[in-house]
């Protein structure tokens, strides 16, 4: 098995087959363990340096089915609580673990999309995305025309429109086929509907710091990820007490954003980095302690603030989410790796390099 690892900061590509050295030796940055390491692209999963199954790092629910992309390139649909691992439908590449808020599809019998009209929001924004080589041409609320590339989800196309009105009539000429009417401003996951609109449960991933080595007075937190989305959101959060503690998510102006909050839920530092770009990866590494707070994405500079004191009360390390229902990741996970000390800015830097 080959996979792409870290070692002492340094990026490397490493081989490794049953019977060699412990995997999670390779993520050691400056003689500092890990002590939870989840990184799906290169399927190792660890607590307290002791390899472990992708559950255990990454306890999951969903309340509903959902569809995602499998290595063959095709729509493959997982049970309630099934983690979904995502594909890119063109180079059948591993894209990480799909995280996606809840959403619901407002079209009818959407496998095979006919002529209807629709309620909708007056001055909200919405989604519509398809497969085939047909044409949906919208009127009333909107008048959007979308026309379809192909078959497959390869050839999947989207429109994002903002409605003037509440009734909109969706016209279909040619093949539309598993197609999706949702509210936002990106595409979400397909989801099937028949005599009525359907909706898909939220993916809520979220592991108890109490089952790993997590430091109150230290730590970092190396991430790799991509969104779908630009707009306000969280890509991993240590939650508990009066809220999010520490978040690393999506600003104003699309800019990632590191956030930490003292005990009496004060902002005690602030950063803003690079503008996410959709489904683009990118890297996103902080480090913290008493009054020394690092951010470096994709390579940058560190950000760092010299006064600030610490949370306290952490419960929980969530992936692409807080505590709350709102403002959710919709993208990818292909990596989080915890740290329980501050690594350096220039380890940090390194890691975060693209």
């Amino acid at each position: 098995m080959v996979r792409q690892v870290n070692y002492a900061g340094t990026f490397i590509r490493h081989a490794y087959g049953s019977g060699g050295a412990n995997p999670l030796d390779a993520y050691i940055i400056g003689g500092q363990s890990a002590a939870l390491v989840f990184d799906r692209i290169s399927g190792v999963y660890g607590l307290d340096n002791a390899v472990t199954t992708i559950d255990a790092v990454m306890p999951f629910t969903r309340a509903s089915t959902a569809t995602y992309i499998d290595s063959t390139g095709a729509l493959a649909t997982a049970a309630v609580d099934e983690l979904r691992t995502d594909y890119d439908p063109v180079t059948l590449a591993m894209r990480g673990v799909l995280i996606e808020p809840a959403s619901t599809n407002l079209l009818l019998n959407s496998s095979t999309l006919a002529t209807q009209t629709l309620t909708v929001v007056d001055a909200t924004t919405y989604t519509m995305h398809f497969t085939g080589t047909g044409t949906i041409t919208l009127s009333g609320a909107d008048t959007t025309v979308l026309t379809g590339t192909g078959a497959g989800e390869a050839n999947r196309v989207s429109a994002t429109f903002t409605t003037v009105g509440t009734n909109l009539t969706v016209t279909v000429s040619g093949t539309v086929e598993n197609a999706q009417l949702e509210a936002g401003g990106a595409v979400t996951s397909y989801i099937p509907t028949t005599i009525g609109a359907t909706t898909r449960a939220r993916d809520v991933a979220r592991i108890n710091v109490s089952d790993f080595g997590f430091n109150v007075v230290a730590g970092t937190l190396l991430i790799e990820f991509e969104s779908r989305s630009t707009t306000t959101m969280y890509i991993a959060a240590l939650d508990g007490g009066l809220g999010h503690a520490l978040a690393y998510g999506v600003g104003a102006g699309s800019s990632v954003r590191f956030l930490i909050r003292d005990a009496a839920n004060n902002v005690s530092a602030f950063f803003q980095g690079a503008a996410v770009v959709a489904d683009m990866p990118m890297k996103y590494a902080a480090a913290w302690q008493q009054d020394d707070f690092a951010l470096s994405v994709d390579g940058a500079p560190s950000l760092t603030d010299a006064l600030g004191d610490l949370f306290s009360g952490v419960t929980n390390l969530a992936y692409g989410m807080s505590d709350g229902a709102s403002q959710q990741l919709n993208g990818r996970i292909k990596s989080l790796v915890y740290y329980p000390a501050r690594l350096t800015n220039a380890d940090i830097e390194s890691w975060s390099a693209p």
